[in-house]
């Protein structure tokens, strides 16, 4: 059994060791005359004082440097004048479509509150001066804290709207503006530069465009990392020659392939499985010159893409005059996708700069809400209209005989034809069954391990779009759309 003292515990049987440690504690206790109870301890215990809280000063955001736009007569609201030059290179837009963004959101119950007073009476940052500090955002890069001292308003609340403007300019306002043709009529106008360029039917061309992403999870940063040697999320994007941006997937890791990413594509899909305008029809040009009705609209895309039907664009195994003649003509076409892209970074500078977003929704949101303003601001200039006016090309030199364009392509594509690749051009059999070029390279945007796939009808259709351009250049009918 063991015996509990009053100090500590110890058994009832004792060594001589134990009972000297005993003795020596006792002692101890003794000697330190400690009592609760005593004068010095109760002045010493003192309740503790209350930490001051400090009140940061509210700044009046009326008094902001911006707060002169707020005046809608001033000098900036003329078009021709300097002030509204430099109003539109700080925001990226004019000042009449400040005002048109800024009556949409008034009319928006998710801004109902912005520039009321608060529960206190205090004032309220106004909503102009919250859509300026968003468009300087988008359009300069500018980080919250800069805008700090020229807005009056913190951190917090421009944090707070330019999450809510970004929801609404990607979501309500998405359809209104970004959208891919409805009716027959519009999709006449709306691809009427492909067709001036001998290329009917085209819907639109594809590529794939890459935004830096610098707040990739580190378990992940290999899913985002591709090609372009940083993390990055592609976006799948259809755009007419007008640079007019009809469709946008949804955001994939950077590391992902466009054969892959083009799957989930929703347009696309529609476009392959006959949804979208099926009954559209179009004539092309045989080697003879006897028209060959064609169905269904097909997109322009680069050589990274499945060799879908409905996906057409340049080979860089292509072989014949003929496929080469298109190859380097649809080459050339394409490239407005990579203009518009280049011109939404140019517009957009957040785009350009590695997004500090932690969500891929929220970069996916702000690329989208980019989209939607590029547009609104194509429509204001003008630049949406039809390209009337076009010139011919016929190549570097002045050919219009078929035996003569051989030449031509022997500076545009290489230097002459090997028999081989001959050969390989004309296995074809009647029923216009694809060749398999799975086995090629890879093109760029793509990855060895990804195999295309070859749709039955993708050759012959080739086939038909390669006699038409030729056809139209030996007779000089091949115009290259100009807005100029």
């Amino acid at each position: 059994m063991w015996a509990y003292t009053e100090l500590s515990l110890f058994p009832a049987r004792m060594s001589v060791a134990e009972q000297a440690a005993k003795d020596f504690l006792d002692s101890l206790l003794a000697a330190s005359d400690f009592d609760s109870t005593s004068e010095s301890d109760a002045v010493s215990v003192q309740p503790r004082t209350k930490r001051t809280r400090y009140t940061r000063p509210r700044q009046n955001p009326l008094l902001s440097s911006l707060a002169m736009y707020l005046d809608e007569e001033g000098p900036w609201a003329k078009p021709d004048t300097l002030e509204a030059q430099e109003f539109r290179r700080d925001f990226r837009v004019p000042f009449a479509i400040y005002l048109y963004l800024r009556d949409l959101l008034k009319a928006n119950d998710a801004f109902s509150k912005d520039g009321k007073p608060d529960a206190m009476g205090r004032v309220s940052a106004p909503l102009e001066l919250k859509l300026l500090s968003a468009l300087n955002i988008l359009g300069r890069g500018t980080v919250y804290r800069e805008l700090v001292r020229s807005t009056g308003m913190s951190e917090t609340v421009i944090r707070d709207f330019f999450s809510r403007f970004i929801d609404f300019v990607s979501g309500p306002l998405y359809p209104t503006f970004v959208h891919m043709p409805q009716t027959k009529e519009e999709f006449l106008d709306m691809t009427a530069e492909f067709r001036q360029a001998g290329l009917p039917g085209c819907a639109g061309s594809m590529d794939c465009v890459h935004v830096l992403y610098d707040m990739a999870p580190a378990q992940h940063r290999h899913l985002y990392t591709g090609k372009e040697k940083h993390p990055t999320i592609a976006f799948n994007v259809i755009v007419n020659h007008r640079r007019e941006i009809m469709s946008v997937s949804n955001g994939f890791p950077g590391a992902t392939n466009d054969k892959t990413i083009v799957r989930f594509d929703d347009t696309v899909t529609q476009i392959r499985t006959g949804n979208f305008f099926p009954s559209l029809e179009y004539q092309l040009h045989s080697a003879d010159g006897s028209l060959i009705t064609c169905k269904g609209p097909w997109l322009l895309v680069d050589g990274g893409y499945h060799r879908w039907r409905c996906l057409q664009g340049p080979d860089s195994t292509a072989c014949g005059l003929d496929s080469r003649t298109f190859s380097a003509w649809a080459e050339s076409i394409r490239k407005d996708s990579e203009c518009t892209f280049g011109i939404l970074k140019k517009r957009w500078v957040i785009l350009k700069n590695a997004l500090r977003k932690h969500r891929p929704e929220e970069v996916s949101k702000i690329f989208r809400a980019c989209c939607v303003l590029h547009n609104i601001l194509l429509r204001h200039d003008g630049l949406n209209e039809v390209w009337q006016k076009g010139r011919a090309w016929t190549g570097p030199n002045d050919m219009s005989d078929l035996e003569e364009i051989e030449d031509v392509f022997e500076t545009l594509v290489g230097e002459g034809e090997s028999s081989e690749c001959e050969e390989l051009f004309e296995m074809q059999d009647p029923e216009g069954k694809a060749l398999d070029h799975s086995a090629a390279p890879a093109a760029a945007g793509g990855t060895a391990a990804c195999v295309a796939e070859v749709d039955k009808g993708y050759e012959t259709f080739r086939q038909l779009l390669a006699t038409h351009i030729t056809f139209l250049l030996a007779k000089k009918k091949l115009v290259w759309p100009s807005r100029t």
